[in-house]
């Protein structure tokens, strides 16, 4: 069986316009597979590096806003 990677708490953010709000997400997987990141709901011109979960994103910038999820994926692609 393979088990789901568990992500680390994040901390809700408050963030000024105009700002770059850059975020560290962090998962483990307890079968010791490589965890890759995916972004999912993200407001625009928000960005997460797959491989390092950083997410990056210039707050205040045009389109939809609310919950952003993040997914973290097994080595084989599982959530």
């Amino acid at each position: 069986m393979n088990d789901a990677p568990v992500l680390a708490p994040i901390a809700d953010l408050t963030v000024n316009s105009g700002r770059i709000v850059t975020v560290a997400i962090q998962a483990t997987d307890i079968d010791g597979d490589t965890v890759s990141y995916r972004l999912d709901n993200k407001p625009a011109g928000a960005e997460i590096d797959p491989i390092t979960g950083r997410i990056t994103w210039p707050a205040g910038a045009p389109g939809p806003r609310g919950p952003v999820t993040v997914t973290a994926l097994g080595g084989k692609g599982q959530p």
